[in-house]
């Protein structure tokens, strides 16, 4: 099981062997990190390693490969040395005299304050929003979108994109009728919504895509 790191779950022993290596790095460092690492309550993820304990091998594993054996040291590596994840670059900006910009993944927003809704929560959002527009096409949009349970965004924004293209240029509709439906929009009268009539050969119209 891999060593947790953190500083809340810590010995007294633990504290006690990481002031002394603190202290006197070598050769403490070599005789109490050997038995901080195999700890059973370390190994077993009941207690933390504080990660003062990575400073100190990472500052002195050099010294340390001249005092300890090469199996000890190798068992300490596979612990400790592949544990070290920040970039080195990272400790030479001075947060006080640099400006820094921080990139948060998605989601960060959704907590508070912000409250702003994720991907999938965002088009149920938007719905209750547009009933209180109280707009006659809107309105259609929202019955049209619980009926058929559409529930995602990007489906809407991709439709509305794919409109606007179609009602830009007749071509376009004509051809995405043809695809889909192998018909010409202008040789049979307007249907229904409810009415979705046999659909082309999807994989078809992908073999067709990469051909162009």
């Amino acid at each position: 099981m891999p060593l947790t790191i953190g500083t809340k779950r810590i010995s007294t022993t633990q504290q006690e062997y990481l002031r002394r290596a603190k202290s006197e790095p070598i050769p403490l460092l070599a005789e109490y990190l050997p038995l901080v690492v195999r700890d059973r309550d370390l190994q077993n993820g009941r207690e933390d390693l504080h990660p003062d304990w990575l400073d100190l091998f990472e500052a002195h594993r050099e010294q340390l490969r001249a005092l300890m054996p090469q199996r000890a040291l190798a068992v300490l590596t596979q612990e400790l040395g592949e544990r070290d994840l920040i970039d080195k670059e990272i400790l030479s900006i001075n947060p006080q005299k640099s400006r820094i910009a921080f990139l948060l993944g998605a989601g960060a927003s959704k907590p508070k304050p912000s409250d702003i809704p994720t991907v999938k929560e965002l088009l149920p959002d938007l719905l209750v929003r547009a009933r209180r527009l109280d707009r006659a096409d809107l309105q259609k949009l929202v019955d049209f979108c619980e009926e058929t349970k559409i529930e995602n965004i990007e489906d809407l924004l991709t439709a509305a994109q794919l409109s606007e293209f179609c009602g830009r240029n007749p071509n376009v509709l004509r051809l995405v009728e043809f695809l889909l439906f192998r018909r010409d929009p202008e040789s049979k009268r307007m249907h229904s919504h409810r009415f979705f009539p046999e659909t082309a050969d999807l994989s078809g119209v992908a073999f067709l895509q990469d051909t162009l």
